[in-house]
């Protein structure tokens, strides 16, 4: 591989590392070393330390002293507990400017489905993750708070670990045509300009992940409980690939979540 350019190395070094954890090629807790990226890049450590800072404050690794960044794999408390903040940032930013939107920003939702299509037609994660970011980036910057919007981004990197985790176990994206569906359900919503029904679109759009995301851990788990037992699956769903019921307002660690598993996404009743 080329040197990088001096002038962007920790920006270049965080593209490459987020890209290979995000088809892949860096797997669920797998270790990054710092001393081998630098010398795969012919770089110094700095920069590669300062690009795994980087990636740790986006979500997409975990340091422990002594032993470096490891990949993180998202539990379903932690996506629960990520997604409720981060839809409860964007239905504030609604609120804020009352589910109003600018022409301007339908038209940029608009170019990000359809990027999200490609994107899904292609497999290509990292360039759904992308344009999903930009999508919901387009609802908050739309209420012109800076720390609201600052707020909310710093969630972004546990996003795309969520899209990983959720893809870690197949080699295709799955279901890929619910993608750009579901975010055009969403955008459809927002140009009603009906706030209240914005707020419960977004909700939904959110929730509906670990609660699909429970599913699969619970079956597995039974799976595991029986050595004879074939292994059982559920689901495999990636953010905004379906439409959940209305927000659980129980947010007890032991409240059992009721999933609907059972029904393939965009085929329920409005």
């Amino acid at each position: 591989m080329s040197k990088l350019n001096y002038q962007t190395l920790r920006e270049k070094v965080a593209s490459i590392l987020r890209q290979r954890i995000l088809d892949g090629t860096i797997q669920t807790g797998e270790r990054i070393k710092e001393l081998d990226v630098s010398r795969e890049f012919e770089i110094s450590r700095g920069p590669v330390r300062e690009a795994l800072r980087q990636l740790e404050q986006e979500g997409l690794v975990h340091y422990e002293p002594n032993r470096g960044c490891t990949v993180v794999t998202m539990s379903y408390e932690m996506v629960r507990e990520m997604y409720l903040i981060r839809s409860t940032l964007e239905t504030l930013a609604v609120r804020i400017f009352g589910g109003k939107f600018s022409e301007e920003a339908l038209q940029q939702m608009q170019i990000c489905v359809d990027d999200m299509e490609r994107a899904t037609e292609k497999r290509e994660l990292s360039a759904i993750v992308s344009s999903d970011e930009k999508f919901h980036e387009k609802i908050v910057k739309e209420a012109g708070k800076e720390l609201l919007l600052k707020t909310w981004k710093s969630f972004e990197g546990g996003n795309a670990a969520v899209y990983y985790t959720m893809n870690r176990d197949n080699n295709e994206l799955r279901p890929v045509g619910y993608i750009a569906r579901n975010h055009r359900k969403l955008l459809e919503t927002c140009r009603s300009g009906d706030c209240a029904k914005i707020c419960e679109e977004i909700e939904r759009h959110y929730m509906v992940v670990p609660e699909n995301m429970q599913s699969r851990e619970s079956s597995a788990e039974k799976a595991g409980g029986d050595a004879n037992a074939p292994k059982a699956s559920a689901p495999e769903t990636l953010p905004g690939t379906g439409n959940a019921e209305a927000l659980r307002a129980d947010t007890e660690p032991d409240h059992e979540v009721q999933s609907e598993a059972a029904i393939l996404p965009g085929t329920e009743t409005a």
